[in-house]
Formats: C-alpha cells, sequence, structure tokens
C-alpha cells in the first residue's frame, strides 16, 4: 500500500476512519509501520496546534469584564428613555394621546376629525366603523 495522504492522516489522528471500510484496517496498518507516516503525523499534529497565546486569559478576564460593565454603565445612563409618538393613520400627523381615537377593530389612532372625515378606520384591510378611546390618560 502506498503512503496515504493528509486528509486521511487527519481522519486517523482525529478517530474518523471508517472503521466499517474494508481499506480501514489497511490504512491503520500501514501508518503503524512505516517511518514516513509517522513523520507526516506528526508534523500534521505540530500544524494544527494552537499557538500560545501572547497573554494570559484567566489574568486579562476580569479587566475586560469591569471595562464591558463601565460601558454598558455609560451606555444606559447617557442614553435618553424610549419615547413612542402616535401618528393618526388617516392624516400622519402628530397624535396627541389624551385626545386620540382608535379603531375599535384594529386599533390604528386617528384624530377623531380624521376618523368622521374618511368615514372608517384607514388603515389597509380595516372595514372598522367603532371608535374607542382610553378612559384616563397614561402616567
Amino acid at each position: 500500500m502506498s503512503c496515504p495522504g493528509p486528509d486521511l492522516l487527519l481522519l486517523l489522528r482525529e478517530g474518523l476512519l471508517d472503521d466499517d471500510d474494508g481499506d480501514a484496517g489497511a490504512v491503520v496498518e500501514h501508518v503503524d509501520g512505516c517511518d514516513r507516516c509517522q513523520a507526516a503525523q506528526a508534523a500534521l499534529a505540530r500544524a494544527l496546534e494552537a499557538p500560545p497565546l501572547p497573554f494570559d486569559p484567566e489574568a486579562e478576564l476580569p479587566a475586560v469584564l469591569e471595562r464591558i460593565e463601565a460601558l454598558e454603565a455609560a451606555a444606559a445612563a447617557a442614553a435618553p428613555p424610549p419615547t413612542v409618538r402616535l401618528r393618526c393613520t388617516f392624516c400622519h400627523d402628530a397624535l396627541e394621546v389624551e385626545r386620540t381615537l382608535y379603531c375599535a377593530a384594529c386599533l390604528a389612532a386617528h384624530h377623531g376629525e380624521c376618523f368622521a372625515e374618511h368615514g372608517r378606520c384607514a388603515a389597509p384591510g380595516c372595514e372598522g366603523r367603532r371608535v374607542v378611546r382610553t378612559s384616563e390618560p397614561p402616567p
């Protein structure tokens, strides 16, 4: 048998060479007795070995975690609170929450005048003709 290529040597090294294959036993037997294949296996193992890190991860981890926490805290403090602005489904102008009417079918927001002018909900596909409003302003 001739020497196997690096693909078979890699499969053999990782224990993935198919034992059900009739040639697998011959490959293992050949590699075990061939100095050239032994050297190729050693070179493959060296090539696949990860280089050492230029720093100690365990020593650096606390400082990295501390910096992440500081950045997250700074971002949370600097970010303004999220705001929601309602727009009329019909005219797309701004709405005052206290004066907004909502379609009873789909809850699309409208000015009272816009809903009356259109005669029904302005949301695409909605045929709602009744409205609801909030009973009290949100906190």
